[in-house]
C-alpha cells in the first residue's frame, strides 16, 4: 500500500513522502510478535526479556500510529470491562486494606492483564493500518502451535530424551508431558486454542492437507498432556472443527472424523501406560480436587464472608507467589479455579464486571458473524475461532486459573486486536451502517 494511501487526507503530502510507511508496519508487526510468540515457550529469562523490550519498542510505534497516522484507539466493550476491571482491582485493595489493617503488600494493578492490553492496541492499529498482516499473524500463530505441540508429542513418546529440555525451562516435574509449555495443562489449552483456529478455517474455506496433519498433531497432544480439566474444552474445539468440516466437505469431514477416532482407539492401544492418569481417573475421588477442596476453597469462602463485595484486592499468593508469605486472609497458595479467583479477588463486584466482559465479548464475536454472513472474511474465522477457543477456556475455568496464563491470554487479546475493522473496511462501514461493527 503506498505511503499516500496510509497518510490521513489532511496531513502534509510532502511529510508522507518522506516516511517509509512499509516498513513502518513492518516494525509494528516484529514487535506484536515478540510481545505474543516468545510466551509460547516456557523461557522466563529469555521471554521476559524479549516481550518487555517489544512492548516498550511497541508502545513507541503505537504513539507514531496514533499521531502521526491518526489509527484509532479501539475500545470495544471487552476492553472497557478489562480496564474496569483493573480500576476495580485497586479500589479493592484500598477497601480491604483499611478494613483488616493489613499492612503486608497486595498487588494493585498490571499483576496479570495490562501487558495484553498493548497486545490488543497493537494489532488493532496494524491491522486498520495494513490488513494483509492478518492473515499472516494467523498463519504464524497456527504454525507456533503446531510446534507447541510436536514438542508435548515428543515429550510424550521419549521423555527421557525431553528431560533436558525440561531442565533448561525449570519446567513443573510431572509425570505427563509439557512439551515447551512448562506445564501439561498450559500445553493442553494451547493446543484447544490451535484446534479453534484451524476450526475457523474449516467452516470458512477449503482446508489443505498440512491443516489435518496440523489437527491431528494438536489433538493427539492436547490429549496426551492428560490435562482434565481440559479434555472438555478439547472435545467443544474438535467438534467445532468436524461440524465446519461436514459443512463445507462432507466426504472429508466424514473420512476425518473416522480417521480421529481411529487414531484415538489405536493411541489408547498402543500407549495404555502413557495415558494411565486420564483413564483410572475417579472424579469423586481425585487427590487434586480433594485439596482443593480442603485448602483453597475455605479461603475463598472466609474472603467473601468478610468482605463479599470487594474482595481481598489482587493478593500475590493465590496466584501462587508464596514468596510474599501468607497470613489468616491467604493461608494458602493457588486459587486454581478461575471464577473462584475472581471473586477472592474483587468480589462480587469484580466478579460481575468480568462476567459481563466475557458476555460483550462474545457478543461482539457474534455480530462479527451476523454481518459477515454473505461474504466471510478473514475476520470471520477470527470471530469463530475465538469463539471456540473462549467456551474452552471459560470450560476449564472451573478448575484452572486461565486468566492468569499469559501465553493463553495473550492470544486471546492477540486474537480480539486482528478482529478488528481495517482502514477501508470502516470506510465501507459508514457507508452501510448496520455492517459498522467491531469484535471486542
Amino acid at each position: 500500500m503506498s505511503a499516500s494511501t496510509l497518510s490521513p487526507a489532511r496531513s502534509r503530502p510532502q511529510v508522507a513522502k518522506e516516511v517509509p510507511w512499509g516498513s513502518f508496519h513492518k516494525a509494528g508487526a516484529v514487535c506484536l510478535a515478540a510481545a505474543v510468540l516468545p510466551l509460547l515457550v516456557a523461557w522466563p529469562g529469555v521471554n521476559g526479556m524479549i516481550r518487555n523490550a517489544a512492548i516498550a519498542a511497541g508502545t513507541a510505534w503505537l504513539v507514531v500510529a496514533w499521531s502521526r497516522l491518526q489509527a484509532p484507539l479501539r475500545m470495544p466493550g471487552a476492553l472497557i470491562g478489562v480496564l474496569l476491571l483493573q480500576v476495580w482491582s485497586g479500589v479493592s485493595t484500598m477497601v480491604a486494606a483499611a478494613t483488616i489493617g493489613r499492612i503486608q503488600p497486595l498487588g494493585t494493578i498490571d499483576f496479570f492483564l495490562m501487558r495484553h492490553v498493548f497486545v490488543f492496541f497493537c494489532a488493532s492499529v496494524l491491522v486498520w493500518l495494513a490488513p494483509r498482516w492478518r492473515q499472516g499473524f494467523q498463519s504464524a500463530v497456527v504454525f507456533a502451535l503446531g510446534v507447541v505441540a510436536a514438542a508435548g508429542l515428543a515429550d510424550f513418546l521419549a521423555p527421557a530424551a525431553w528431560a533436558p529440555v525440561r531442565q533448561a525451562m525449570h519446567a513443573a516435574v510431572i509425570d505427563r508431558p509439557v512439551g515447551l509449555s512448562g506445564y501439561h495443562s498450559h500445553l493442553a489449552l494451547l493446543c484447544n486454542i490451535g484446534i479453534g483456529l484451524l476450526a475457523g478455517k474449516a467452516w470458512f474455506r477449503r482446508l489443505r492437507w498440512w491443516d489435518f496433519l496440523l489437527f491431528g498433531l494438536m489433538a493427539f497432544a492436547s490429549l496426551a498432556a492428560q490435562a482434565r480439566a481440559h479434555v472438555p474444552g478439547l472435545a467443544v474445539v474438535v467438534a467445532a472443527y468436524l461440524v465446519g468440516l461436514f459443512v463445507r466437505d462432507r466426504r472429508r469431514g466424514f473420512w476425518v472424523a473416522g480417521g480421529v477416532l481411529a487414531a484415538l482407539l489405536a493411541a489408547l492401544a498402543v500407549f495404555p501406560h502413557q495415558f494411565q492418569t486420564l483413564l483410572q481417573t475417579d472424579v469423586r475421588s481425585e487427590p487434586t480436587l480433594l485439596g482443593r477442596k480442603a485448602l483453597a476453597w475455605p479461603q475463598v469462602d472466609f474472603v467473601l464472608e468478610h468482605l463479599p463485595w470487594t474482595g481481598l484486592g489482587p493478593e500475590p499468593v493465590f496466584w501462587g507467589a508464596v514468596e510474599g508469605g501468607t497470613d489468616k486472609w491467604a493461608p494458602y497458595h493457588a486459587i486454581d479455579a478461575g471464577f473462584l479467583l475472581l471473586a477472592a479477588c474483587y468480589g462480587y463486584v469484580g466478579l460481575g464486571i468480568a462476567i459481563l466482559t466475557f458476555l460483550s465479548y462474545a457478543l461482539g464475536l457474534v455480530r462479527v458473524l451476523l454481518t459477515e454472513r454473505g461474504t466471510p472474511t478473514i475476520r470471520s474465522e477470527l470471530a469463530l475461532a475465538q469463539m471456540v477457543a473462549l467456551a474452552a477456556s471459560l470450560i476449564a475455568m472451573y478448575a484452572n486459573n486461565i486468566v492468569t496464563w499469559d501465553d493463553a491470554m495473550s492470544l486471546l487479546f492477540l486474537f480480539g486486536g486482528l478482529s478488528q475493522l481495517s482502514r477501508v473496511e470502516e470506510r465501507v462501514g459508514r457507508q452501510r451502517p448496520q455492517e459498522a461493527s467491531c469484535t471486542p
